[in-house]
């Protein structure tokens, strides 16, 4: 089971050290910390809560197509829609780098007393559709598109679909079995979340 890290420490990466900034949130399979990157960038630093090193070479093998299949003439913009893990290392505990994202969750945002006009409503699921049908265009499924998972700019113009931690390749079974109660296709409610 990973630790939990403060503000300052420091995690010697593959490529330098990071330096953790906050802790940014928690989900079933990671503990997630913005940090500062060798080069001083803020990044996401995902902790893998159940340590494997061959469920992180799937998520950078699933990136990898993500990128190859936005190549694609025609769908170069829609790599802006997402956001994929580009670096895993080991340094006691199994870490997953991803691009920070500021900003807030749809969930957030979808809050009683919160409001989204029409038109930005329209964008966001323009956006998330997108990033998915990337998904699919690379031969994957995200299986974890809920409003926990899209995150957008103050301003809701900026919209990203987060976390590949559970995607696999289509018409296949899923090497990481779960899903997210309420947002699983039926033919996925079989499975243990």
């Amino acid at each position: 089971m990973p630790v939990y890290y403060s503000r300052q420490d420091k995690i010697r990466g593959s490529d330098g050290t990071y330096v953790i900034l906050e802790e940014h949130g928690e989900g079933g399979q990671v503990h997630v910390y913005v940090a500062l990157d060798p080069q001083g960038n803020k990044v996401c630093l995902k902790v893998l809560i159940l340590p494997d090193a061959a469920h992180a070479a799937h998520q950078l093998k699933c990136a990898q197509m993500l990128e190859k299949a936005a190549l694609t003439p025609g769908w170069e913009h829609a790599r802006n829609y997402l956001v994929a893990p580009y670096r895993y290392f080991v340094d006691g505990d199994h870490f997953l780098v991803e691009p920070y994202i500021e900003g807030q969750t749809l969930a957030y945002r979808l809050q009683p007393d919160k409001r989204i006009p029409y038109g930005k409503a329209r964008h966001i699921l323009k956006a998330v559709t997108l990033a998915l049908m990337l998904f699919e265009r690379a031969g994957l499924a995200h299986r974890d598109a809920t409003p926990n998972n899209i995150q957008l700019s103050e301003n809701l113009e900026d919209v990203v679909l987060l976390d590949t931690g559970l995607a696999g390749e289509l018409l296949r079974a899923p090497r990481t079995p779960g899903f997210t109660p309420g947002y699983a296709p039926p033919n996925s409610t079989h499975m243990r979340p």
